[in-house]
């Protein structure tokens, strides 16, 4: 598997992107993987193909479409990769799809959305015929930028997800809405429209991925370690809230993620996503 590209966005896209990433797939003895994508806390855009055609199906089968929007998922999904792909992706902040597309992020939750219903046909098909990774990356920052231009991000919730990020004890949503002088139930409806889960999810999925930092850091003793320095009432409480996201135990993630090798890299800097693939 060749390594994946990282490219960080132009300054007027910082706000709504984390990063764009891409990685050809060399497959020479045409194998299908399997590969597990967890839940990072943000949604994203994906451009695949090989040869012009889908290359990524979902555990049924059913092909994704080439070009398709994400949105939050809180549980783990196992997706097969076929041939030898080109893919290229756009991994958003938290509240980028109301910004970017005027939707209601929670119509994205644990689905994916075809391309076509945001982008038009003409641009689209500028897609397949661009060489160059870095005439990608100008398609789409170009797009973002024109997309982005009537339209601003909540910074009530911006600013709420990055607490909730930066924090290890967890921020109940009541504290949350006392801040911003609205009532808890008016914040969680409108955390969800911009994010797509509830906040106490938003928190879930957010200590989820803070373990999976620590757990491949490896700087810990015991497992215990980290289920404390999260916050969790006790290790029992901790494999059951790891288990619901990552679909295994975290000592299980760990003797996966030893014999695996990752599609997407993990960065440790940050809780970017992960995807563990499997041949």
């Amino acid at each position: 598997m060749a390594p994946i590209l990282y490219i960080s966005p132009p300054s007027p896209l910082k706000k709504i992107v984390k990063h764009f990433w891409y990685v050809a797939v060399s497959n020479p003895d045409k194998q299908v993987f399997t590969y597990s994508i967890l839940a990072d806390g943000a949604p994203g855009i994906i451009f695949q193909h090989y040869r012009g055609r889908s290359a990524v199906a979902q555990a049924d089968g059913t092909l994704l479409p080439v070009a398709f929007i994400y949105g939050q998922n809180s549980s783990a999904c196992l997706n097969y990769l076929t041939g030898a792909p080109a893919v290229f992706g756009v991994s958003l902040q938290p509240a980028a799809l109301k910004c970017l597309f005027s939707m209601d992020a929670h119509l994205a939750y644990s689905t994916v959305l075809d391309a076509t219903h945001f982008f038009s046909s003409a641009w689209l098909e500028q897609l397949f015929h661009t060489a160059r990774l870095g005439e990608l990356v100008q398609l789409f920052s170009t797009k973002l930028v024109q997309q982005l231009a009537d339209n601003t991000l909540d910074q009530m919730i911006t600013q709420s997800t990055q607490w909730m990020t930066q924090n290890p004890t967890p921020l109940d949503s009541k504290i949350l809405a006392s801040h911003f002088n609205i009532s808890r139930r008016q914040f969680q409806r409108r955390f969800k429209a911009q994010i797509g889960v509830c906040p106490e999810q938003y928190t879930h999925i957010t200590r989820f991925q803070r373990a999976i930092h620590w757990l491949l850091s490896g700087r810990y003793k015991k497992l215990s370690d980290i289920s404390y320095a999260l916050n969790y009432a006790d290790q029992s409480h901790f494999n059951r809230a790891f288990k619901q996201l990552a679909g295994c135990t975290p000592k299980e993630f760990l003797k996966l993620s030893t014999l695996s090798q990752p599609f997407y890299q993990y960065k440790s800097h940050s809780f970017a996503p992960l995807r563990i693939l499997k041949t």
